[in-house]
């Protein structure tokens, strides 16, 4: 009878072994994934609160100036630009628009970077300078106006009125589009405040009846 000779099992291999170089490096990589595009989203949503924030700021700041209008009867005006706006007095002594620049909440307003504004009235989209453009027509009138000793190449505001003048399409490039006049009327607009290359925008809206609402969403029509 032959002796049973003992065999020693193999040991299975452990379950908690650990986790190899390969994958530590694997898991590493996806972790950094999903952290950039965790920031990349925080970055987009980021921008579109700058959207809402600016959006929110202009409609608060029309409604004090249009209290500040009615109290001190006076007529003011918003020149919206493709990339900030500004508030202007009229000067009725004068008969010219003013800047307010002496104001922080009716100074020059400059958006943020790739931010931009469009603008609609009488359900008409209005071709609107940049910040830029709209200094250059102030300088190369404020020059005209100089050499020629007039007030006829002063930026005026001229409603309702057409010319076919060099001088007068410089008044009204940079004559203000949104009036506020000191009887509490706010001409109606249509504003949009978007960011380049994107379908998402806040809009303010000035009514027949003078209010003001605000709404936000994509491929506004």
């Amino acid at each position: 009878m032959f002796a049973t000779q003992g065999h020693t099992p193999k040991k299975p291999l452990s379950s908690g072994s650990g986790f190899t170089l390969i994958e530590l490096l694997v898991v590493i990589v996806i972790i950094g994934i999903i952290l950039s595009v965790a920031t990349l989203s925080m970055g987009v949503l980021g921008r579109d609160n700058d959207i809402e924030d600016q959006a929110k700021r202009l409609k608060a700041v029309i409604e004090q100036v249009k209290e500040e209008s009615e109290l001190q009867g006076r007529d003011i005006g918003l020149l919206i630009e493709k990339d900030g706006y500004l508030f202007m007095r009229y000067d009725h002594t004068a008969q010219h628009w003013q800047l307010m620049n002496n104001d922080d909440m009716t100074d020059y307003r400059q958006l943020p970077a790739g931010l931009q504004m469009r603008l609609w009235l009488e359900d008409r989209e209005i071709v609107i300078n940049t910040h830029q453009e709209n200094q250059e027509l102030l300088a190369r009138t404020s020059s005209s106006s100089s050499s020629a000793q007039s007030t006829d190449t002063q930026i005026g505001y001229q409603p309702n009125t057409t010319s076919n003048t060099s001088s007068s399409a410089l008044k009204e490039d940079v004559t203000p589009q949104i009036m506020i006049l000191s009887s509490g009327d706010i001409s109606p607009f249509e504003l949009r405040i978007s960011r380049d290359q994107s379908d998402f925008s806040w809009r303010l809206v000035g009514a027949d009846d003078s209010t003001l609402t605000l709404d936000s969403g994509s491929n506004l029509q």
